[in-house]
């Protein structure tokens, strides 16, 4: 059986075993359709069936036998897996952020806790890393672009939904 990774566990959610998880945008509608997710335990891809897959700021999972806080602190900050067999054939909408920076010019900042942060008005690359030059308010602000910040990209929409450090927005 092959497996394919999809994205990752964040932290636990709730007291009743329920998981924030991040799910790369090429796989999101493939995993509303997954009955089953495999997340890398010890080392191990293990089998786990999914009971709720909830969409809205962030996504949710809850899986069977993980039934409370302590559960699902078990599986967190692991990979996540379908097989193979449950992704469909699609074009990769993946990027490599160091080519198609540019891309994201115009796009929408928006953190999963302070909501809109506003529009990109220019994309720089730095030695250490790509920054997006933002307008909030009446200041400019700089946003690093890096796959530990960004949590989505909707194409569609021009959105990047992040989850930004405590205090960047007050640099």
């Amino acid at each position: 059986m092959e497996l394919i990774q999809i994205g990752y566990t964040k932290k636990a959610h709730g007291v009743k075993g329920e998981v924030k998880v991040h799910i790369d945008t090429p796989f999101l509608d493939d995993a509303k359709k997954a009955e089953v997710f495999f997340i890398e335990t010890k080392g191990q891809a293990l089998p786990y069936f999914l009971e709720k897959l909830q969409f809205g700021n962030q996504i949710i999972a809850k899986f069977e036998d993980v039934a409370s806080k302590e559960d699902a602190a078990q599986i967190t900050g692991q990979n996540l897996y379908l097989r193979e067999e449950d992704i469909s054939e699609q074009e990769s909408q993946e990027f490599d952020l160091d080519k198609d920076f540019a891309f994201f010019k115009g796009f929408l900042i928006k953190d999963m806790e302070h909501g809109d942060i506003g529009l990109i008005s220019e994309v720089v690359e730095y030695p250490q890393q790509i920054m997006a030059f933002v307008e909030l308010e009446d200041r400019e602000i700089i946003i690093p672009l890096n796959e530990f910040f960004i949590q989505d990209i909707d194409l569609d929409n021009n959105i990047i939904l992040m989850e930004l450090p405590d205090g960047i927005l007050d640099l």
